[in-house]
């Protein structure tokens, strides 16, 4: 069974550095599309909580200064 290292060395010059680019690219992808979830998500609540403070305030029983 080949993997991307053995596959690589079957290539030459650029070849290889694409292959081995675009591995290490593909391997990355999981990650960055949880760190774009997380900032979506981070943005999302800020957003909920400044349009619906005084709501929550209220539905909280806190005490308004």
């Amino acid at each position: 069974m080949l993997d991307v290292y053995h596959l690589s060395h079957l290539l030459t010059g650029c070849a290889r550095e694409v292959c081995v680019f675009l591995f290490v690219l593909l391997c990355k992808i999981p990650y960055a599309i949880t760190a774009i979830a997380a900032v979506i998500t981070w943005v999302s609540a800020v957003s909920y909580l400044k349009n619906n403070w005084d709501l929550l305030k209220k539905s909280w029983s806190l005490p308004c200064k």
